[in-house]
Parts: structure tokens; C-alpha cells; sequence
């Protein structure tokens, strides 16, 4: 297994739980992403002036056995912490970011960002894979694609199957708020209270280890208003978001001292692949995600723990039969 080159594409929760394990078991395993961080949609934006967002997903909460081991690790690890933060229900967050939550899952990894994969070729044996930027092309035995569905379908045109199956998929985008305010606001009524634009309202700086002395605010639009205003200018959202949220916001009325808006273009599965991975007929390519089975975080970290216990699987039985 030592011997057995692996490149996984997509360094957020599902790449790094198969990535991580695949190299504790003895491969060469190399990660690629085409952001600046780790954790995908476990995203945080951090300001010089110390205010943070955690604008993918505001916390995780799970009651699968193998999750809760991983985020015990984390936990432990310093990178995150168990809290009844906003509903009294039990949840984690990162320390000090969403982010942080993978990033022991990463120790020890090879990751290279901003690393735009471009297409992977079964060339003489082996992939080869390409890159946007003038890069050195990578030559790997096995590819583990854990980029969204719609993503990954133009890079394994080769696979008709997979194409299909792909293209079956389905997704919400959402518009993310990220807002401060210098004073403070107040939101008490739950996600339920929200109105029908909004299906988020997340009070950030009252999360543990958030201290930055100034109010911050995470909203999401819902889905239908997401997509009514997918493609518009980025500060124009900002706007309307933000008037939206002085309708659920006390507080929220006073000029923020910080404004701005991120469009996650498939940020919830609205049709799922409703098994956990695909792989190709020849077992050289996988293809996960949280898509496959749902939406959540948890449903990520089961896709990419089955994927590498498929190719575990797969190795010893090759190793039995030699």
C-alpha cells in the first residue's frame, strides 16, 4: 500500500476523512483544493481587526457513533468544542473557526491550494492530472473526486455511468450575510421565527472563543431567494440581505460596521445520489461527497469514510490474491 499513489480533489470534510485515514493505512496520499483554506462549506472568514464569520455551516450536530468519535479527536485537539450555544442543544463548533474542525484531520497531509483541477486522464496506467494554473501535471494511481456533483461530472466525461448518475444530482444555492455591528443585536425567536427570505440567523460573536468586542452576524437567504438573485452584484445582495435581517434583527437597524455577502452555488442537496460514493467499473476513480447521501456535515464524513474503506477493501483483496 505504501506504494500506491492516491490524489484526492477537495480538501473540506469529505476529502480529509478519506484522505486522513488512507494515509495512516501507508499510502501516498496528496490533496488538492482550489481555495485558499481547509473545510469547504466549514468555512470561517477571519478580519485583521479580529471579527470572524463562520459562513458555511454555523455549527454540527450528529448522533452518528463514528462522527462523534472524529469530533471527540477534534475536540481533544483543541480545534473544537462541545456547546449548547444558541438552542440548549447539545452542538459543536470550531475553535476558533468552523474551519479548525478538519484541520487535525489534515496534519501530516500534503495539501496544495489553489489548485484548480482542470481534467484527469488515464494515461499509460496511471492519471494525470491537470491544473488551471501553469503547474506540473500530477501522476497518481488513484483519484478520489469529493467536489460537488455538477463539478465533478465534467471531469469524468470518460465514465459515462458516473456522467449520468451525476447529473441526477441536484442543488439549492444560498446567499450568505456576513455583517458587524458595533452595538448589539438580539435575535431570540429561532429559525422558525424567520422570515420566509431568510433560513438562517446566526449571532456569531456569541459563540464560544469569539470574542471580538463588536457584533457579528451570519444570515442565509433561502433557497428561492438565493436563486432569484444568484447571479446579481455581490454588494447589492449585501443590501438586500442585510433589510432583511432588520426585519428579524433587534439591533440590526444601526449602520453595520461590516457588510458584505458569499454566494454557495450548491449549497444544499435538494436530490441526493442516495448512496454513499460512486466509483468507476475499473475501481481507479471514486466520487463523494456530503451530496451523496444529504446535506449535512455528518452525511459528508460518512461519504468519505466509506470511500476509504472501499479502497482498503480493494487493496487487501488484491494483496490476498497475489
Amino acid at each position: 500500500m505504501a506504494q500506491m499513489r492516491v490524489a484526492v480533489i477537495g480538501a473540506g470534510l469529505t476529502g480529509l476523512t478519506c484522505a486522513s485515514r488512507l494515509m495512516r493505512a501507508g499510502m501516498d496520499v496528496r490533496v488538492f483544493d482550489k481555495g485558499r483554506g481547509l473545510g469547504g462549506r466549514l468555512a470561517s472568514r477571519r478580519l485583521e481587526n479580529g471579527l470572524r464569520f463562520d459562513h458555511g455551516a454555523t455549527y454540527v450536530e450528529t448522533d452518528d457513533p463514528a462522527f462523534l468519535r472524529t469530533l471527540e479527536f477534534v475536540c481533544a485537539r483543541g480545534a473544537g468544542t462541545r456547546t449548547a450555544w444558541e438552542s440548549g442543544e447539545a452542538k459543536y463548533v470550531g475553535l476558533p473557526g468552523m474551519s479548525s474542525l478538519v484541520r487535525p484531520l489534515a496534519e501530516g497531509l500534503p495539501v496544495t491550494r489553489r489548485a484548480q483541477v482542470t481534467a484527469i486522464d488515464w494515461v499509460q496506467g496511471e492519471w494525470r492530472i491537470s491544473f488551471e494554473a501553469d503547474t506540473v501535471e500530477e501522476r497518481v494511481d488513484l483519484v478520489i473526486l469529493t467536489v460537488p456533483a455538477p463539478q465533478a461530472a465534467k471531469l469524468v466525461s470518460a465514465y459515462p455511468t458516473l456522467t449520468s448518475a451525476l447529473e441526477a444530482v441536484d442543488f439549492d444555492p444560498c446567499w450568505a450575510l456576513l455583517a458587524a455591528f458595533d452595538g448589539a443585536t438580539t435575535h431570540s425567536g429561532g429559525d422558525a421565527a424567520l422570515p420566509e427570505t431568510l433560513s438562517k440567523l446566526s449571532v456569531e460573536s456569541d459563540k464560544p472563543g469569539r470574542g471580538s468586542g463588536a457584533t457579528c452576524l451570519v444570515a442565509h437567504a433561502s433557497p428561492d431567494w438565493s436563486r432569484e438573485y444568484l447571479e446579481d452584484d455581490r454588494q447589492a445582495v449585501a443590501e438586500r440581505l442585510l433589510a432583511e435581517v432588520r426585519r428579524a434583527c433587534a439591533g440590526a437597524s444601526a449602520t453595520p460596521s461590516y457588510l458584505s455577502a458569499h454566494r454557495w452555488r450548491y449549497a444544499r442537496t435538494s436530490t441526493s445520489l442516495a448512496r454513499p460514493y460512486l466509483t468507476s467499473p475499473d475501481g481507479r476513480l471514486f466520487v463523494g461527497g456530503d451530496w451523496c447521501l444529504g446535506n449535512s456535515a455528518e452525511h459528508a464524513h460518512a461519504s468519505g469514510s466509506a470511500m476509504a474503506n472501499a479502497v482498503l477493501e480493494a487493496v487487501s483483496v488484491r494483496r490476498r490474491a497475489s
